[in-house]
C-alpha cells in the first residue's frame, strides 16, 4: 500500500489519461459538470497508515506540528527503548 501522496499521483496520472481521450466536446462538457473542490492537506504517515486533515478545520496549524513532532518523539523512544531492552536480554 503507497502512500497518499503516491496515490494521489496515481489518481492524477489516472484523470489525465481519461482527459486525453476525450474528444472536445466531452472534454467542455466534463468542465462545465464539474465542480471546484479546493483545498489543502496536511498529510503524515504514523506506524505505517497514512493520515490527511484538512488545514481549514485546523485553527492553529503550529499547535498541530508541535503536536505531530512530540508524538514522532514519542515514537521514536519508544522504539529506542523497546530495541534497548532486546538488546540487553
Amino acid at each position: 500500500m503507497g502512500t497518499i501522496q503516491d496515490k494521489l499521483n496515481i489518481l492524477a496520472s489516472t484523470t489525465e489519461a481519461a482527459v486525453q481521450s476525450l474528444s472536445q466536446e466531452e472534454l467542455e462538457e466534463e468542465k462545465k459538470n464539474a465542480s471546484v473542490v479546493d483545498y489543502k492537506m496536511v498529510t503524515f504517515s504514523l506506524a505505517g497508515k497514512d493520515y490527511a486533515i484538512d488545514i481549514m478545520k485546523v485553527k492553529e496549524i503550529p499547535r498541530l506540528v508541535i503536536l505531530l513532532m512530540c508524538l514522532t518523539l514519542f515514537l521514536l523512544f519508544l522504539a529506542y527503548t523497546t530495541s534497548a531492552v532486546k538488546l540487553s536480554r
